[in-house]
């Protein structure tokens, strides 16, 4: 359902049912420095940690149960320790940063979003660094999001596409937004706020 190639191009990481999840991982995703991996899987209440030991290899570190209401199903990490990801039936944006003493994670942030319908596969959920953006699609609309002061985030501007099947990405400079949408039966270009 998922696979993830690190920075470096000799890593390749893939979701399957073989591993502590009770069922198919369906997002991965990789810190900035590459030491730590997290996931989360279809119909599970778990997300999982692992972390990088000698090697390359990485080896299970954390569950992370509390911060499932249902199941995720798209995940991303923002920073070193912090990732954030979204939940099924609840819809919401759930940011959560890792507590080195008590070696877990915690909720520092929930983003109740604007629309009910979920996409599951058609857009991952996208981080741009640089620009400081989170692109978040549920049903026929894009949220644009940025992180504001104090670890507090904000819905800033919104896309509409009047239909559910949207399948895209946002450039690696965070400047434009590239779809491909039923209603148009093609491709589109949207430049993302400047600002």
């Amino acid at each position: 359902m998922c696979i993830l190639l690190n920075s470096n191009e000799d890593l390749l990481f893939s979701g399957t049912m073989e591993d502590k999840h009770d069922n198919y991982v369906i997002a991965l995703s990789l810190n900035q420095s590459e030491t730590q991996l997290v996931s989360c899987a279809s119909s599970d209440k778990l997300i999982i940690i692992l972390e990088k030991r000698e090697y390359d290899e990485f080896e299970f570190k954390y569950f992370v149960k509390q911060t499932i209401s249902d199941f995720g199903f798209k995940i991303k990490f923002i920073k070193d320790n912090q990732f954030i990801g979204q939940l099924v039936v609840k819809k919401q944006l759930i940011s959560l940063y890792l507590n080195q003493k008590k070696d877990n994670f915690k909720k520092i942030k929930r983003i109740q979003l604007n629309n009910q319908i979920l996409n599951y596969y058609s857009f991952p959920l996208v981080y741009n660094k640089e620009r400081n953006l989170i692109v978040v699609i549920y049903k026929t609309y894009f949220d644009i999001i940025r992180e504001m002061n104090q670890g507090k985030f904000k819905i800033v501007d919104q896309l509409n596409c009047e239909t559910f099947r949207i399948f895209g990405i946002i450039a690696n400079n965070g400047q434009y937004l590239v779809y491909w949408d039923e209603k148009n039966e093609g491709y589109s270009t949207q430049e993302l706020f400047n600002n």
